[in-house]
């Protein structure tokens, strides 16, 4: 439904999307790495190629925002966490804020 509605390129896999060097949407499961929010409110994002790095550095020089979404483990859904900007990066997580 979010591919359709907000006409994301590529498929319906976890992770990050790019288009033209700008992440578009991120994706989390939260199973092969702990993703998560704090209590703040940030979403700390785990960074798993020097690609994907790159492109969220692209996406903050520019202040664009990412759509957020997460699995939600104990009901089986997703959930949608509207837009978000890089705030900062920490280690290997990229820091999302609203």
């Amino acid at each position: 439904e979010a591919h359709a509605e907000f006409n994301f390129p590529g498929s319906y896999r976890t992770g990050t999307i790019i288009k033209n060097g700008i992440v578009v949407r991120v994706y989390s499961n939260s199973v092969s790495k702990p993703d998560r929010f704090t209590k703040s409110g940030n979403f700390y994002y785990y960074l798993k190629t020097p690609v994907i790095r790159m492109a969220f550095l692209e996406t903050r020089k520019q202040g664009l925002e990412i759509h957020v979404f997460t699995r939600n483990l104990e009901l089986n859904t997703v959930e949608y966490h509207g837009t978000m900007r890089v705030k900062e990066f920490r280690g290997d997580y990229v820091v999302l804020e609203r």
